[in-house]
């Protein structure tokens, strides 16, 4: 299901979304998943795991979204700043709010904020669970993510 433009970095910034960049002009596409580390506490608001498929399919690690630093590659990442996966994942998290035309985001049927597989059709439409959404108050513009 296509994640609506207004709601991409809500979505990635939820917990626990997995979802599919496609941009209509070149045909690329890559897979991700961002994993929140922890709860907000004493004000600090805790790392990004960022996350995307190599070429056997398996995710692999590409580095962190930080509160102050953005997305950087760490002594971890398995890909270097010049892959074209860590780019493209740069690209669409500083500009998830104004996304043109040509850039799609669907999400891969999974509660963006528990990463439970969703089942009910207006859960699938909005990305998130019923339970998430209630707990955590969250409202997607237009009905729907």
């Amino acid at each position: 299901m296509q994640i609506k433009n207004r709601n991409v970095k809500k979505f990635i910034e939820a917990g626990k979304a997995f979802f599919t960049v496609r941009n209509k002009e070149t045909g690329n596409r890559f897979s991700y998943r961002v994993f929140r580390a922890g709860k907000t506490h004493l004000g600090k608001i805790p790392p990004w795991f960022v996350w995307t498929r190599g070429s056997n399919g398996k995710y692999i690690y590409v580095g962190t979204i930080f509160e102050k630093k953005g997305f950087v590659t760490t002594s971890k990442s398995k890909v270097t700043e010049k892959d074209i996966r860590f780019q493209a994942f740069k690209w669409l998290y500083a500009n998830a709010k104004k996304l043109p035309a040509k850039v799609e985001v669907f999400h891969e049927g999974k509660c963006c904020r528990c990463g439970k597989a969703l089942t009910d059709p207006v859960s699938i439409e909005k990305g998130i669970g019923p339970i998430c959404e209630k707990n955590y108050g969250w409202y997607w513009k237009g009905g729907s993510v």
